[in-house]
């Protein structure tokens, strides 16, 4: 068991060696601090982070695999990076209409 977490952390290394990963870690590692100062047990805030933080984790192991398989242009290699950035992307939304609507709600009552 603790070879697995062993394992997974050595992943979590690997993974903030891609400067995009990193900076989406910092950011949503920000985020859920922030979070349980606005709101320590609602965990509307908490979920979009770690939804953002997973996709980009799938963008990046998707980016580091098709350079790993070449670096020459092909289509069906642009269309998957393409689309792993596009769910990215929707996490992103996920995430900014999540934290817009507690933040609001807060600010209303």
């Amino acid at each position: 068991m603790i070879n697995k977490i062993l394992i997974a952390f050595n992943g979590l290394d690997y993974a903030l060696e891609d400067e995009n990963f990193e900076k989406v870690f910092l950011v949503t590692s920000f985020l859920i601090i922030i979070s349980f100062a606005i709101s320590p047990f609602d965990f509307k805030l908490y979920g979009p982070c770690l939804l953002l933080l997973y996709s980009e984790l799938i963008n990046t192991i998707f980016e580091r695999t098709i350079d790993r398989i070449g670096y020459e242009y092909d289509i069906l290699s642009k269309k998957v990076k393409d689309m792993s950035a596009f769910l990215s992307f929707i996490s992103l939304i996920i995430l900014i209409i999540s934290w817009s609507t507690v933040i609001f709600s807060k600010l209303i009552l």
